[in-house]
């Protein structure tokens, strides 16, 4: 469901894949976050059926927080929960942001917002590929990439510079492999 996702295996691809199994401390990130994933499974998958996406998106959460139900840090850039929403995104997907009351946390919540918010990125690009890059670098830097490099080639796109964490197509990639 959700149409095709395109599993790549590249040099970028194969580097976080050596990176992930291929030492001790990318062994035991995999093993504890594949534990931790369980305790979401059902929810998620349940909430990946109900918008119609790909259960390839299981592997995000398990790249941005390890499955981790992370607070906030305090530096305005970064995100919260599993789905690590920078607190602008979260707002734009109906979630609260308060000092009381931080609905990133609330992992149906912020779920929900993520399948919404991946259904818009992959309506707007057409393509997962893309919608992976704009989950992380944003819609408009991805707009801004297509534009400048007339290609709707995300591995092209990301060669030109138009990542904003480093490897983190890659990674999505490695983890489903």
């Amino acid at each position: 469901p959700g149409g095709d996702f395109p599993l790549a295996v590249n040099e970028r691809v194969i580097e976080q894949l050596n990176r992930l199994l291929g030492t001790p401390d990318g062994r035991a990130f995999m093993r504890s976050s594949l534990q931790r994933m369980q305790e979401h499974e059902a929810l998620i998958v349940g909430a990946l059926a109900h918008y119609g996406l790909p259960a390839e998106l299981m592997a995000v959460p398990l790249v941005e927080s390890g499955y981790r139900n992370l607070p906030h840090d305090g530096h305005p850039r970064h995100g919260a929960g599993l789905w690590m929403f920078i607190e602008p995104t979260a707002r734009e997907f109906g979630l609260t942001v308060e000092a009381d009351n931080d609905e990133r946390m609330n992992v149906a919540l912020e779920g929900d917002g993520a399948m919404r918010m991946f259904g818009a990125l992959h309506e707007q690009f057409g393509d997962w590929a893309l919608a992976l890059l704009a989950y992380n670098a944003g819609e408009r830097r991805v707009q801004e990439a297509v534009r400048a490099t007339a290609s709707r080639d995300v591995w092209h796109i990301i060669a030109q510079g138009y990542e904003n964490d480093p490897d983190y197509v890659a990674r999505v990639m490695a983890v489903l492999l």
